[in-house]
């Protein structure tokens, strides 16, 4: 079986190299391809046979040995995807056969009605409450068990809000107040809000910041302003008064999304108006510098998390239905990854999974939650079925334990909590007594020696000793 593109002007070329399927291809033999043109069925007058093909051209079989009865003489996909059916000439029947995909995700008890159109929502960094907040409305702060319904915990400061993020040690959470052009920062604990810190921004222009994101060592926070667009750097120590760091850069057109890579050297910003992501390198003291030139998106773009090790980021580009990955080197200007990534319609919000190996993607006209897997060299490809969401889902936000997504949505004025099914492919490993990975009992006791496989990545975030001994 070979596959060919074809442009709509010129010959038809190969896809991609060719897969075998039998000694030989009877008469009467068909193909088909799904709606969505991830699968491709086959029946040879046997077994009817399902492929899948990703965007750089992988072919992988994905089901074999499904009987049909003698003599198939045509198939045809469901319009949803999920079925195909076979017509058989000799036997006279048609048979119906469902494409078993997993659920990648569930609901957790049920939608929270919030009283007003969310603009952003974040985690905390123990994953145990989710903030909300909103333009016309109080930042909201609910409490999380994992397996109900989240309850409200607080409720207050009102204004034009339109992001929010909790510091890396979860003391504190960041909004920005587009009415008055301030960064405020709350001091955060279990019983709720105390009196913020807050500082002027974009020189006071009106409807000015409009996001923020904390630096991993919690000592800054980058803010994204519009009218005039610019990226400015404010510091906070966590008991004076924050202050702007260095002066502001320029930073195209309408740029709507900010976040900090994972080592703290570097500033992704998305441009809404010129679909343009930039990198920006920061050394704690000075003006951000543009490093490299712009990577060019798929238009509106939108939401630019980084991976967890600092190497990649993703931008979601609203009118093009797509999202897209870009490496980054620190030193040069992103490049894409693999190919565009189809989304459902109007894709609004990136999250990248805790371990990096997942992205999740909302769709607000599609009103749907897909997950995409990652393996840091090729196109990302779709796990599982598409999600049912609140309707006109706006921003999704991956727990830092990696469990759960939080989805709000403006059209229902709701928040929702997924529970991810998946079982990542990390296991638990300790060394020395008490300086472990993932469970603390597995270094109580025994030291244990840890293998590092070739093309692994280890992040250390703090002070390593070691003491060897030969």
């Amino acid at each position: 079986m070979q596959v060919f593109t074809f442009s709509g002007h010129s010959t038809a070329s190969q896809f991609c190299g060719g897969v075998f399927i039998s000694d030989t291809i009877p008469f009467g033999s068909s193909v088909s391809w799904s709606p969505d043109s991830r699968f491709i069925a086959v029946d040879i007058g046997g077994p009817l046979q399902i492929f899948s093909l990703d965007t750089d051209g992988d072919i992988t079989q994905v089901s074999y040995g499904i009987s049909t009865k003698n003599g198939p003489t045509s198939l045809s996909w469901s319009s949803n995807g999920t079925s195909v059916a076979v017509v058989n000439e000799f036997s006279n029947e048609i048979q119906l056969f469902q494409l078993i995909q997993p659920q990648i995700a569930e609901q957790v008890g049920n939608y929270v009605n919030l009283g007003f159109a969310p603009g952003s929502v974040a985690w905390s960094p123990d994953s145990r409450f989710v903030g909300v907040v909103n333009k016309t409305g109080p930042i909201q702060i609910f409490r999380f068990n994992g397996s109900t319904t989240p309850t409200l915990l607080t409720s207050g400061y009102g204004g034009y809000v339109t992001s929010i993020e909790w510091s890396p040690d979860g003391k504190f959470i960041a909004v920005v107040n587009g009415w008055d052009s301030t960064l405020e920062i709350f001091p955060f604990s279990e019983s709720g809000l105390g009196v913020p810190y807050s500082i002027l921004i974009n020189e006071g222009q009106p409807l000015g910041p409009i996001s923020a994101t904390w630096s991993p060592d919690g000592k800054f926070i980058a803010v994204c302003c519009v009218l005039p667009d610019r990226l400015q750097i404010v510091s906070f120590d966590g008991a004076n008064t924050p202050e702007l760091v260095g002066g502001y850069v320029a930073a195209a057109y309408t740029p709507e999304s900010v976040s900090w890579s994972k080592d703290g050297r570097f500033i992704g910003v998305a441009c809404v108006g010129t679909g343009l992501a930039r990198v920006y390198s920061f050394d704690g003291i000075s003006t951000p510098t543009q490093i490299g030139n712009y990577a060019t998106t798929g238009g509106y773009s939108r939401s630019i998390p980084w991976s967890h090790d600092g190497r990649f980021f993703g931008v979601a580009s609203r009118t093009s239905d797509i999202f897209q990955i870009f490496s980054f080197n620190g030193y040069n200007t992103p490049i894409q990854i693999g190919r565009n990534v189809m989304t459902g319609i109007y894709p609004m919000s990136l999250s990248w999974s805790p371990d990096g190996e997942f992205i999740g993607v909302t769709s607000n006209y599609s009103s749907i939650f897909q997950v995409f897997l990652f393996n840091g060299s090729t196109t990302p490809i779709q796990v599982g079925t598409n999600v049912s969401t609140i309707n006109y889902p706006t921003e999704v936000s991956w727990s830092p334990d990696g469990k759960f997504v939080a989805i709000t949505s403006q059209g229902d004025q709701k928040l929702q909590i997924l529970k991810l099914n998946y079982v990542s492919d990390k296991s638990d490993q300790a060394i020395s007594n008490g300086v472990v990975f993932g469970n603390a009992n597995l270094g109580s006791t025994y030291d244990t020696t840890v293998n590092i496989l070739a093309g692994s990545n280890v992040n250390v975030d703090g002070l390593v000793n070691y003491d060897c001994v030969n």
